[in-house]
């Protein structure tokens, strides 16, 4: 079965810094402005603190941070463009790429652990239940066993790079509009070790070759691969 380039949709990219740990008691809004991490024209729609953990959303951007975590993230909701890449932003880079470049910079004696790149995408199936068995059951499942849900993970590893898939049969809107003939694709990308926060900016601009890789092991697993 396969399905149309059209039919691959991007709903959220992030990039996912871990640490030994994070300064969440300093982690603001007002940090984010005055370290030029966000655009200086851009509002600060929402903040809130609990004893673990900060979320803000400043402008399209979306930052949650623990103690071991930060996830920055933007929501693009748009269909994939021809060349499966999204609409880079000051000199080629993504916004979310910008972003985490931005405060790394900050704060280079972070004791950092781990850079992640993760995508949510979904693609159009005409009968999706039929697929992820055909795909990841490969046999015909007895009723009288019970229902069966799939819910596969995929690693692969290239060169060094662990790109974790995660493959659900889950419904996402397009455009405020559920499209129930869809699958889900959650992916992380990765390195395989802990990394320094100068490892973490160069691994930031490679962002671009890993994402056409991702996408090009979705288009084998669509069965899209040409």
């Amino acid at each position: 079965m396969t399905t149309s380039d059209d039919g691959l949709w991007i709903h959220q990219e992030s990039a996912v810094i871990s640490a030994e740990f994070h300064d969440v008691w300093r982690f603001s809004p007002e940090f984010l402005l005055e370290e030029e991490i966000v655009h200086e024209s851009w509002v600060c729609h929402r903040a809130s603190r609990s004893t673990d953990q900060v979320s803000i959303q400043y402008g399209p951007s979306h930052w949650s941070m623990t103690q071991n975590e930060l996830w920055i993230s933007v929501h693009p909701e748009q269909a994939l463009t021809s060349d499966f890449d999204v609409i880079p932003e000051d000199g080629g880079m993504s916004q979310v790429q910008v972003l985490a470049h931005n405060f790394l910079l900050t704060i280079p004696s972070l004791p950092s652990r781990r850079l992640w790149f993760y995508w949510r995408i979904s693609a159009i199936i005409p009968d999706r239940n039929q697929w992820m068995q055909e795909n990841f059951l490969n046999r015909k499942w007895p009723i009288e066993l019970g229902a069966i849900t799939l819910s596969p993970n995929l690693l692969v590893h290239r060169d060094g790079i662990q790109f974790d898939i995660r493959v659900r049969n889950e419904t996402y809107q397009r455009g405020g509009v559920d499209t129930p003939s869809s699958i889900t694709f959650e992916c992380f990308v990765s390195r395989t070790r802990n990394l320094v926060v100068n490892d973490m900016l160069a691994d930031i601009q490679l962002r671009p070759e890993w994402w056409r890789h991702l996408v090009l092991v979705i288009k084998q697993l669509l069965g899209n691969e040409d």
